[in-house]
């Protein structure tokens, strides 16, 4: 890749904010192998909902509670 087409972590450009995806939630897969396509949850709000219930594995039979994220939702980069 040359420098030109080196992308910056830190670029001020504006970017193109990503459209919701109409992915009906019923359809998701109920098997944990199967990966929720990207794009399924279009805020932090429908994920941590979705989360609270999910079944997927087994996880979910005994968990207290989903902690789905901490810090700015609206930070410039995410590790």
């Amino acid at each position: 890749m040359s420098n030109g087409e080196q992308l910056s972590l830190f670029d001020e450009s504006e970017l193109t904010p990503s459209q919701p995806n109409n992915v009906q939630r019923e359809l998701i897969p109920t098997d944990a192998k199967i990966p929720i396509p990207a794009g399924t949850y279009d805020t932090m709000e429908s994920l941590t909902e979705h989360c609270q219930s999910c079944q997927r594995c087994e996880l979910g039979a005994t968990r207290t509670q989903a902690v789905i994220g901490r810090g700015n939702p609206k930070a410039l980069i995410m590790i």
